[in-house]
């Protein structure tokens, strides 16, 4: 599935088994270089100060958690931006995927395909912070599914 997840969490298959058929919301998991506790409500923060229609926040691991937000992609763009600017003010490596599900799709499809991109993110920004959007709702910049259909 990815290099930090070999399967899916038991609370997050939990979680993408309560999705419901029309939910579209955004995948997000973000990995720090150190214990992310500490950091929790920064990132909370963030996304709570935001115009986000529901969100959901599930740990993972010491330095990986997991968020679903249903918002627009613009109120996205925003969330992770602040993530990463607040990161950055604390010396804090931080690697971000984020990517939209698709109500017609699988939920742990798309979060395998997160996991993915995280290690994309990770594989690209080796010596810094940085993140990566798959979100369909910016047609201008999607870059699609097809490599993790393949994957």
């Amino acid at each position: 599935m990815s290099k930090l997840l070999k399967e899916i969490p038991d609370s997050i298959g939990q979680y993408l088994q309560s999705m419901d058929d029309y939910d579209d919301p955004c995948f997000v998991l973000v990995h720090v270089e150190q214990d992310i506790g500490s950091l929790l409500g920064a990132i909370e923060s963030v996304v709570d100060a935001e115009k986000t229609y529901e969100k959901t926040s599930i740990p993972i691991s010491n330095n990986l958690y997991f968020m679903s937000i249903d918002c627009t992609h613009n109120t996205m763009l925003s969330i992770i931006e602040k993530i990463h600017a607040s990161m950055i003010d604390s010396n804090v490596i931080t690697h971000t995927s984020v990517f939209r599900h698709n109500c017609l799709g699988n939920p742990k499809n798309t979060f395998s395909w997160c996991c993915l991109l995280l290690d994309e993110v990770r594989d690209t920004f080796t010596n810094g912070s940085g993140y990566k959007i798959n979100d369909f709702k910016d047609r201008d910049n999607w870059p699609g599914i097809g490599k993790y259909l393949e994957a």
